[in-house]
């Protein structure tokens, strides 16, 4: 019996019995490739590639690690080091414009702009907030919401024009017909 040795754990292959224990393994040669291990599996694969391996047509290859980047956890691959993203097969510096900052995801433009500010295509611009209005937490939209009683219009907030028998709706910028009067048009009735 022709044995392969690697520094994972000890395997024997006696007839038909497995048998495993520790430090290094031994397996009869052909059961299973250079630089993988035994996984005492019951289904599929008998085996998995060592850490820093992937698995390429039943073989165990070494994992290429370019300029930037670090081995994944998983071990079978990699992803570029915080302040660059993945372009094809290497890690570009990603560059970050004025009031951003990194997001560390792996994906999109790899920045986010910092508060009061809104991204478009040249970078990170200040928002306007106008009167009676505040600093809204969503990426999209104008970057702003109207306070508590007032409705956008165009770049503005308005006072809502409430009508009678209706208040300031749980939202805040809209009204709502106060029970039992049902809304008609722009006017609250009883039907």
């Amino acid at each position: 019996m022709t044995l392969k040795t690697s520094a994972i754990g000890v395997v024997a292959l006696c007839a038909s019995t497995l048998f495993i224990g520790s430090m290094t393994t031994s397996v009869a040669q052909g059961a299973f490739p250079e630089n993988s291990y035994a996984t005492n599996s019951t289904y599929g694969k008998k085996w998995r590639c060592l850490r820093g391996f992937d698995l390429k047509q039943e073989t165990c290859v070494k994992v290429t690690i370019p300029a930037n980047a670090f081995l994944r956890s998983s071990g079978d691959g990699w992803e570029c080091e915080r302040g660059f993203k993945q372009r094809s097969k290497e890690c570009v510096t990603i560059t970050v414009p004025k009031n951003a900052y990194l997001t560390g995801r792996a994906y999109g433009s790899g920045w986010e702009c910092e508060r009061g500010y809104m991204a478009d295509n040249k970078g990170c611009n200040k928002i306007t907030v106008p009167a009676n209005a505040f600093l809204s937490d969503t990426g999209y939209g104008n970057g702003w919401k109207c306070d508590r009683g007032f409705e956008a219009k165009s770049n503005a907030c308005k006072p809502i024009d409430v009508p009678a028998n209706a208040h300031v709706g749980y939202s805040g910028n809209a009204w709502e017909c106060t029970a039992p009067h049902r809304r008609i048009g722009k006017k609250c009735k009883i039907q």
